[in-house]
C-alpha cells in the first residue's frame, strides 16, 4: 500500500484526488488541510511524517489569490516559497518523493506559441513571483520532485471560473467575460489522474518539470459560452477586454501551455478540454 500525502487536501484540487480515489485502491490518502497541517512549520510536518509511514507528497496547498497577493506579498511568500523549502527538507531526510503543483502565471503571456517547459519564465505580479521562486527551491535542491504547472484550473470544487459562471447564470442576465486571454482549461480531475500516472511511472522523476492541461486552446469568453450552451441558459454573453476590467494584477496574455513531454514520458492521452467540461458538469449537477 503507497501512502500518500495530499497538502491543501479541502482545496479543489485535494477534492478532486478525493474523488478519484476509489479507483485507486493500492493507494493510501491522507488529505490533510492547513487546520491540520500548516506546512509552513517545519514541526508540524514532522510530527506527521513520523507518524504516517509517507512515500510521497502531493503540495496542492499555494496561496492562490493573484489580486490579494499583490497587497500580501509576505503571506504569499510564506505560502508558495516558505512552505516548500520545509518540504523539501522533508523530502531529503525522509526520502520522500514529492509532486508540486505550479502555475502558468510564471509567464508572462508574451508567447506567440504554446509554451514549454524550457521557456524562460517571467512572471507579472506576486503571485507569479512567489511561485517561481518556490519553483527554484525545488530545482536547485537534490530531493527528488516533480513540478506540474497548470492552467486555468477548474473542477466541481471549490472557487473556480467555471462555478462564478454556473453561478451568475443563475441571476445574471448578461455576464461580461474578457475575450481577448487564451489558454487551455484544464480539469482538477484530469490533472489529478495524471499526477497519480507520474507517480507510478519509472521515468517520470528523470524531468523536473511537466506541463498539463487540456487539449484546445480557447478564451475565457469562449469557455464561459461553452458552459452556458451545455447547460442551455439563458444569460447574454458579452465579450470586454482586459484593459475594460478592473484587475489589480495583470494577467498573462497567451499561456497555452505545451504537454508533449507529459504525453511522451507517459504514452497518455489528454482530453480535448471540451469533453472534460461535460464530465465536470455532470459532476455538478
Amino acid at each position: 500500500m503507497t501512502r500518500i500525502l495530499v497538502t491543501g487536501g479541502s482545496g479543489q484540487l485535494g477534492k478532486c484526488f478525493n474523488y478519484i480515489k476509489k479507483d485507486y485502491p493500492k493507494i493510501l490518502f491522507h488529505f490533510l488541510d492547513i487546520d491540520q497541517l500548516d506546512i509552513t512549520d517545519y514541526e508540524s510536518i514532522l510530527i506527521y511524517i513520523k507518524k504516517l509511514n509517507i512515500k510521497f507528497i502531493i503540495n496542492c496547498a499555494a496561496y492562490t489569490q493573484v489580486d490579494l497577493a499583490e497587497d500580501e506579498p509576505d503571506k504569499a511568500k510564506m505560502i508558495n516559497v516558505l512552505a516548500i523549502e520545509n518540504l523539501v527538507k522533508i523530502s531529503k531526510s525522509f526520502r520522500i518523493k514529492i509532486i508540486h503543483i505550479s502555475t502558468d502565471y510564471v509567464f508572462n503571456g508574451f508567447a506567440d506559441e504554446e509554451i514549454k517547459e524550457d521557456h524562460e519564465p517571467n512572471p507579472l505580479g506576486v503571485y507569479g513571483k512567489t511561485k517561481l521562486e518556490g519553483e527554484n527551491v525545488i530545482l536547485n535542491s537534490k530531493s527528488k520532485s516533480i513540478i506540474v504547472r497548470t492552467s486555468w484550473l477548474y473542477s466541481p470544487y471549490g472557487k473556480n471560473f467555471f462555478k462564478t459562471i454556473l453561478n451568475l447564470s443563475k441571476s445574471n442576465k448578461k455576464i461580461s467575460v474578457i475575450n481577448d486571454q487564451w489558454g487551455k482549461p484544464t480539469s482538477g480531475l484530469d490533472l489529478a489522474k495524471a499526477i497519480l500516472k507520474l507517480i507510478n511511472s519509472p521515468k517520470s522523476f528523470d524531468n523536473k518539470i511537466y506541463h498539463y492541461s487540456n487539449k484546445g486552446i480557447t478564451t475565457w469568453h469562449n469557455f464561459a459560452k461553452e458552459i452556458l450552451e451545455l447547460i442551455n441558459s439563458k444569460s447574454i454573453l458579452v465579450p470586454i477586454k482586459s484593459i475594460d476590467y478592473s484587475f489589480k494584477a495583470i494577467r498573462p496574455k497567451n499561456v497555452a501551455l505545451n504537454t508533449n513531454l507529459i504525453e511522451t514520458t507517459l504514452n497518455l492521452k489528454i482530453p480535448y478540454w471540451k469533453d472534460s467540461l461535460k464530465k465536470c458538469l455532470k459532476i455538478v449537477e
